[in-house]
């Protein structure tokens, strides 16, 4: 029995006689392979190094037997392994509901974010969307080495200024799901259209999750990232109301909920009417066919106009949003669907962190906090460019709004709109210009995660 695992390696342990670490990781797993009587096809399975790692952390991944996994663990040079697991993948006016402004403020002050790059971690990208325009932007920053990866429909003449790298990232996948059909051997993904949209100035998409199969890929050794300075942004999950569905509990990452005040009302409208009492109705609206979902009381309305009127009629706008605060309904509010903490990969430490809008943001499938809280991440590197990942996100989350615009407590849709607590909303609402000047900043370390793990 076979499963794919990423493992770390120290570099400073390659012998001499190894030619690169590509040779050293082939040389090293052909030493601990064990083959029993097995089929052709699971041997060669087995015997493949699927990817090697030499940015963030150095390693690589294999389909390994827990007997050979055992083996990799006493090679010199080993430091951890993490098996490939199964990951949930979490689904605008946002800028002007958050107060970013083009005249003042963190968009300005941070130089529009120029430079700074923000990776999207998801299922792929549209390019020709424009979105991913590059009207207007300058060349793209030197110290990027990375590339556009050509795959089905996709050419490296597809990225940009803006979009600047794209990769994907199926061959662990494939390794555990030897039979599985991949009908887009790419990074181009028809749903998610524009994750970076007005958040990311630079942007670069790694595909990860896969829509036939449901599963996704690495869920990536964040740790490393925090070591080299990389800020990242992790949705707390679409399993809420409920307490203890937090995912992406870990202290490194900005773990982020969701509000639900941004879209207003969206007549994202044309061929169908539906009348439903789900109070997860957000949920059906992301449908891949032209529908109105409608809550009852309005659809009384609706109802009531059409006794009334012996030739009744409407009119219908596609894809358009009426902003503006809803009657008797104070914005921000935590979304029900929002995960609740505490996590169970890491139940001692709060969280969420902080909520950021997330409820029919305008984009393909239009659910996500993380687009936005990786722009505003990005937006005060470019003010401070000197702060570690902690400390952007100790800026974010000690100048967070814990009142809403009727300046009352914000409250928790999932709680029957009871104030809501730190283990849904966090410290509370993102607020970006508040957050360039927070006054002080907890800084941490690795040596401080450890220190608290060890606890």
């Amino acid at each position: 029995m076979w499963d794919t695992y990423i493992v770390h390696m120290d570099l400073s342990a390659m012998p001499k006689a190894s030619s690169d670490h590509h040779n050293w990781y082939a040389s090293a797993l052909s030493s601990v392979r064990h083959y029993p009587q097995i089929s052709t096809t699971a041997t060669t399975r087995s015997m493949d190094i699927i990817y090697t790692y030499s940015n963030v952390m150095h390693g690589f991944s294999a389909s390994l037997s827990l007997s050979e996994l055992e083996s990799v663990r006493n090679l010199p040079g080993f430091v951890s392994s993490y098996r490939d697991l199964l990951v949930r993948v979490d689904t605008t006016r946002a800028p002007q509901f958050l107060n970013l402004n083009s005249n003042y403020g963190a968009w300005p002050t941070s130089n529009y974010g120029e430079d700074v790059i923000i990776g999207v971690v998801d299922t792929g990208v549209w390019p020709e969307s424009k979105s991913y325009s590059d009207e207007g932007l300058g060349e793209i920053p030197s110290r990027w080495k990375g590339e556009c990866m050509e795959g089905t429909e996709f050419s490296s003449s597809m990225c940009n200024k803006k979009l600047i790298g794209a990769k994907f990232f199926n061959k662990g996948l494939i390794s555990n799901m030897p039979n599985i059909t991949i009908t887009m051997n790419s990074t181009r993904d028809t749903y998610f259209i524009h994750r970076c949209r007005e958040f990311c100035r630079r942007c670069i998409v790694l595909r990860i999750c896969q829509r036939d199969s449901k599963r996704n890929g690495t869920n990536g050794p964040w740790e490393e990232a925090m070591e080299k300075g990389i800020f990242v942004a992790t949705s707390a999950g679409n399993e809420g109301p409920w307490f203890g569905t937090l995912h992406n509990g870990i202290p490194w990452v900005l773990t982020v909920s969701a509000d639900d005040s941004v879209g207003g009302q969206v007549d994202n409208v044309a061929g169908g009417l539906f009348i439903s009492n789900t109070t997860l109705i957000d949920f059906f609206l992301e449908s891949s066919f032209p529908a109105v979902f409608i809550n009852p009381k309005d659809g009384q309305s609706i109802l009531n106009y059409m006794k009334m009127n012996s030739d009744p009629s409407a009119s219908l706008q596609f894809q358009k949003t009426r902003l503006g605060r809803r009657r008797n309904k104070p914005a921000p509010r935590v979304a029900d669907y929002s995960s609740r903490g505490p996590s169970h990969s890491c139940p001692f430490v709060l969280k969420p962190d902080i909520m950021a809008p997330g409820t029919l943001v305008l984009a393909a499938w239009p659910r996500t906090t993380v687009a936005p809280m990786a722009g505003i991440g990005a937006l005060l590197k470019g003010v401070h460019p000197e702060w570690s990942a902690a400390a952007i996100r100790s800026a974010l989350m000690t100048t967070a709004d814990t009142l809403d615009n009727s300046n009352s407590f914000i409250k928790d849709i999932g709680d029957n709109y009871q104030p809501a607590s730190p283990l849904a909303m966090g410290s509370g609402h993102v607020n970006p210009n508040k957050a360039m000047d927070p006054g002080l900043i907890y800084d941490t370390n690795a040596e401080d995660y450890v220190n608290l793990l060890l606890l």
